[in-house]
């Protein structure tokens, strides 16, 4: 049995994923409540996390639906969950704009250790805006060694890439 706290993740990740849009409706508490085999307190307590990310909202006699511009931040780690979970690099209405590239010496021992360098080595940096109907929520930065350049030239040219560097490194 799931408690409130797993339901509200769930839809959240419908929501994230773009499985529910903008002013889809959600289930009524009995619906969910049979869905998940729960008491209708627990669905009810699930919403009102989700009503105060502002994520969904209620109407009196009209339900729940998915707020008009749901407020989500999406980390790196959602954007590639979500992409193993959905094939989708972008959830519905959010796009990229701004790319940029540049190459800088590394000195941060985590990033070193991670990309297995030495400080002072060479590292190729891409940044970008994500917004979601137009308007910014977040930016993006990766970085790479400059081996992987190698391997997908893209990564070292300005502007958005046409696929995921993942597929194509891979």
């Amino acid at each position: 049995m799931l408690g409130y706290a797993e339901i509200a993740s769930h839809f959240r990740g419908q929501i994230t994923d773009g499985e529910l849009n903008p002013g889809d409706k959600m289930p009524s508490y009995s619906d969910a409540a049979k869905q998940f085999k729960v008491n209708r307190t627990t669905v009810v307590r699930a919403y009102d996390i989700l009503k105060s990310e502002g994520l969904i909202v209620s109407r009196p006699g009209k339900g729940t639906t998915v707020a008009a511009r749901p407020s989500i931040v999406i980390s790196g780690v959602d954007r590639l969950d979500r992409l193993n979970r959905t094939g989708r690099r972008y959830g519905s209405g959010e796009d990229s704009t701004g790319h940029r590239v540049m190459r800088r010496s590394v000195y941060d021992a985590d990033v070193c250790r991670a990309l297995e360098l030495e400080p002072g080595d060479e590292v190729v940096i891409r940044i970008r805006t994500f917004r979601q109907d137009g308007q910014p929520t977040s930016v993006g930065v990766s970085v790479y060694p400059p081996r992987t350049t190698n391997e997908v030239p893209e990564l070292a040219e300005e502007g958005r890439m046409e696929r995921y560097f993942g597929d194509i490194y891979t």
